[in-house]
């Protein structure tokens, strides 16, 4: 019998792979092993970083959540939580790019969509940020976070009838989501609609009792809607929680005038002049409430104090020239009126209608 030289080559093939297979066996086990050594690895340094967000130690996650994704580059979640950081971290580029790796080792990764938006908004890419994140509702339509930034994108483009639905379904897929409420009522104030804007704040005070700012919005949208009383109430309770914010004190003595109660607008801003002496608006505030209250020498040395702070204020002018009128001494009060022609006429003619009763 005649062996061909191809039956040889197949049996020392043979012999080759029976050799070599325990080899390429050991090889896989240990590209396996590393493989499972790697991911395990990533998950600790993964959830030592989550420990570390969880208290708002973003710099150092960052760097935990750097070290899992180069692990295990293809940890979607890893890249998403290192994304994150950096949003806190004011890196919005460098989340931008963490964030599309996550969704290209995910695509389904919603919350990175969302995330991108949100990047894509603070560096001022609006377009590319809506696409962002309607591709994060069309993935997750249940996600209120994403109605929330998409309905602020619409805001920062100007497009409020787009971003109103957006933040109302935002606010009904998560009723106590105060970033809906809030941006709710900025669109309500940007527009006019003072009254909705109210009931928005409403809800931020119950679910942020101790936030002063959501007790000043509602109380600058009572003023507008003609609610002196309520607009009182909340700026008062503002200026508990921040009794040294001299804006929430110029609005609660402007609400207290508004309400009739002068003597305490008088102390309110007298308050806020201790804060900032040279203040023009709570000077002119505070000399209208002399005024009213008869107390002219008083109203008259508060306005020559406002007058010092803007040399040319007409309305420093005429309010010590009134004042003069009221006290019956028009001859001092016409001295003003020269000036006050200089600088608006109308009022010079207002001022000498009075001069003549």
């Amino acid at each position: 019998m005649i062996l061909s030289g191809s039956f040889f080559l197949q049996q020392s093939l043979t012999l080759n792979m029976k050799a070599t297979f325990p080899s390429f066996l050991v090889a896989v086990l240990l590209f396996s092993a590393v493989q499972l050594f790697a991911q395990e690895a990533s998950q600790t340094l993964f959830e030592r970083g989550v420990k570390l967000t969880e208290a708002k130690r973003f710099k150092e996650a960052a760097e935990l959540f750097t070290q899992a994704t180069e692990k295990n580059p293809s940890d979607a979640v890893s890249f998403r939580y290192l994304a994150w950081c950096q949003i806190e971290l004011a890196q919005y580029d460098s989340a931008a790019e963490s964030e599309r790796k996550s969704i290209a080792a995910d695509p389904n990764e919603y919350i990175a969509y969302n995330n991108l938006g949100w990047s894509l908004i603070m560096l001022g890419r609006l377009d590319e940020a809506v696409d962002a994140l309607k591709t994060s509702i069309k993935i997750n339509s249940s996600y209120a976070l994403s109605h929330n930034n998409l309905g602020y994108a619409y805001m920062q483009q100007g497009r409020e009838e787009q971003a109103v639905p957006e933040l109302k379904l935002a606010i009904e897929l998560s009723p106590n989501e105060k970033r809906g409420h809030s941006n709710l009522a900025s669109i309500y104030v940007r527009t006019g609609k003072y009254r909705e804007a109210a009931a928005e704040f409403e809800i931020l005070t119950r679910l942020e009792p101790n936030v002063a700012n959501n007790f000043s919005s509602l109380g600058f949208t009572y003023l507008q809607t003609g609610e002196q009383q309520k607009a009182v109430d909340a700026l008062q309770q503002a200026v508990a929680l921040e009794p040294k914010n001299t804006e929430n004190l110029k609005h609660l003595g402007m609400a207290q005038s508004a309400a009739g109660k002068k003597n305490e607008a008088i102390a309110t801003f007298r308050q806020l002049l201790a804060e900032k002496p040279k203040d023009f608006d709570a000077l002119m505030s505070l000399a209208i409430c002399y005024n009213q209250t008869a107390r002219y020498d008083d109203a008259i040395a508060t306005a020559k104090d406002a007058l010092e702070v803007k040399s040319n204020s007409e309305h420093a002018i005429m309010m010590i020239a009134m004042s003069y009128v009221s006290k019956r001494d028009k001859e001092t009060a016409r001295t003003y009126l020269p000036r006050l022609r200089e600088l608006n006429e109308d009022m010079a003619k207002m001022l000498e209608k009075a001069l003549e009763r």
